[in-house]
């Protein structure tokens, strides 16, 4: 008799533990918002949405042009490019407005653009341009301050483009050349060699997946192939291309591994553009968005803590207890 109860009362404590992972999991989810802009010549309003495209709501009206936006780890900074016609420098504003700030207090050279923070929020990698050097484009990093900015790969004479941070926050991997672009990486170190990646591949944009076991590349499987979003394992390999609907632009992964949400269409040159998620193993389509003139910045999922703070994850950790001890 004592034996079935224990029994039983396992299965309650599981069965209490699942719902509660499902509960946390949705709670997060429902906290997870995405951020888009409107179509324009130089975008300077940024909206949100809910991740099934409700609650659409205007966050910031910028008093400059936010030429691709990157939002900080934490979900409180706007790092971003100024346009061209206004020198095209890096940027920072907060998420609510304030803060407006150039990144760089020392720029390497007159053209800086392309930044992207590391994982972990302390470090941004990006491109410099001077038209009067040779080569003309090369990589910096800098604190998140912009205040310290060392050259990385200084051993490549040739002009690099898209860097992108591995999930460790210490190496950075980028692109070499213009047409037939081969990819490469090197430790974010001034001293560091750069090593190529792939001698078959050649791409354009990397994301690892949040857990680090897919990628998702945009570019060619051969020099001059035919170009499309691939997903893969990491790192780059069992590429398959995705079909022509789920070929997103700007495609980030989501929290759970399993999706993607970027522009629809304008990887094509559509007209028509809007805010799209897809499921990278069903290659399904969900349009958030419906206006045709919408594209996919970045997205932001408040925190929920899971440490021993609080009763959910205190009563969380009881249950787990519970169950080691009736297994014994």
């Amino acid at each position: 008799m004592k034996g079935k109860i224990r029994m039983y009362r396992k299965y309650f404590y599981i069965s209490w533990l699942c719902l509660l992972i499902f509960g946390v999991s949705h709670m997060a989810q429902a906290k997870l918002k995405i951020y888009y802009m409107p179509t324009g010549k130089w975008e300077r309003n940024l909206w949100r949405m809910d991740i099934n495209g409700a609650n659409k709501e205007l966050v910031l009206e910028s008093p400059v042009p936010l030429d691709d936006p990157k939002l900080s780890p934490d979900g409180k900074q706007i790092l971003f490019t100024l346009p061209p016609w206004l020198k095209g420098e890096l940027m920072v504003i907060n998420l609510d407005g304030t803060g407006l700030r150039k990144l760089l207090a020392d720029p390497p050279r007159p053209v800086n653009m392309d930044g992207e923070w590391s994982p972990d929020g302390k470090w941004i990698v990006y491109q410099a341009y001077d038209p009067d050097l040779r080569p003309s484009t090369q990589l910096y990093v800098t604190d998140a301050q912009g205040l310290n900015s060392f050259q990385i790969a200084a051993d490549i004479e040739a002009n690099m483009y898209f860097p992108f941070w591995f999930p460790d926050s210490k190496r950075i991997g980028f692109m070499v050349g213009k047409r037939g672009t081969k990819l490469h990486w090197v430790d974010a170190d001034p001293n560091a060699k750069a090593k190529e990646m792939n001698h078959r591949f050649f791409a354009y944009l990397i994301r690892w997946s949040p857990n680090g076991k897919r990628m998702i590349v945009r570019g060619s499987i051969e020099e001059e192939g035919i170009e499309g979003l691939f997903l893969g394992d990491a790192p780059a390999r069992k590429l398959v291309r995705l079909n022509d609907e789920a070929n997103i632009g700007g495609a980030r992964w989501l929290p759970d591994n399993k999706h993607i949400v970027g522009t629809s269409g304008i990887e094509q040159h559509d007209d028509v553009v809007d805010v799209a998620v897809v499921n990278v193993d069903t290659q399904e389509v969900q349009h958030l968005t419906d206006d045709g003139q919408s594209i996919f910045v970045f997205w932001h999922d408040a925190a929920l803590a899971v440490e021993t703070v609080g009763k959910l994850s205190t009563s969380w950790g009881a249950i787990k207890r519970q169950v080691t001890d009736d297994k014994k």
